[in-house]
């Protein structure tokens, strides 16, 4: 049987996102790969993270509690 994401899992998740957990994901992605809308691989944040950390942080938290992704973030 497969993994199955479990009630306290998605609280965990719903709950945030911190600047350490952003960083932990994007430092896996493949450097040059995953292109988001914006045309930017993962090499290009993890360079200029001290610049970017806390609104890319703030974005994705508002995209988790919207499940949307809004054009002015």
């Amino acid at each position: 049987m497969g993994h199955k994401v479990t009630s306290s899992m998605n609280d965990k998740v719903m709950d945030g996102l911190t600047i350490n957990e952003l960083w932990d994901a994007l430092t896996i992605l493949p450097k040059k790969s995953c292109l988001g809308e914006d045309g930017l691989p993962p090499s290009f944040y993890i360079k200029h993270w001290d610049i970017f950390k806390e609104q890319l942080c703030y974005a994705y938290q508002v995209i988790l509690k919207t499940r949307q992704m809004h054009k002015n973030l």
